[in-house]
């Protein structure tokens, strides 16, 4: 019976330790978070401008996109509060632009929550704010 719950133990440490192990780091979620909001933006914000930014940006949407990542990589990393759990972290980012500017009011904002564990993330919720 000892060596069971000795074997026990060390199969529940064992998935401890892996589980910390594994626990991705901020870096990783900046990675995560910047590619996720790329696709967003790609994928609906693009796919969805008023005409006349439409008729602004001249169907180049993405490429700014794509040229503004760093920019947008820093924003997430300076927006972003980690839970770390020691097993898993969680990660509450919230981006959206500064309050009062003139004109920019009607811009959402955005809460996005995610749960990173075992090298992986996943999303909990994104709200949008008003």
């Amino acid at each position: 019976m000892k060596a069971r719950t000795l074997l026990g133990f060390l199969v529940v440490g064992a998935g401890v330790g892996a589980l910390v192990a594994t626990n991705p780091g901020p870096e990783a979620y900046q990675r995560y978070a910047t590619e996720q909001a790329s696709l967003y933006f790609n994928e609906s914000v693009c796919n969805d401008l008023p005409a006349g930014v439409a008729d602004l940006l001249q169907g180049r949407c993405a490429e700014i996109i794509a040229v503004g990542q760093p920019q947008l990589a820093t924003l997430i990393r300076d927006r972003t509060e980690r839970l770390n759990l020691g097993v898993l972290s969680i990660y509450r980012t919230t981006l959206g632009l500064p309050e009062g500017i003139p004109g920019l009011d009607m811009v959402p904002s955005y809460k996005v929550r995610t749960l990173g564990i075992g090298g992986h993330f996943f999303p909990i919720s994104a709200e949008q704010q008003p």
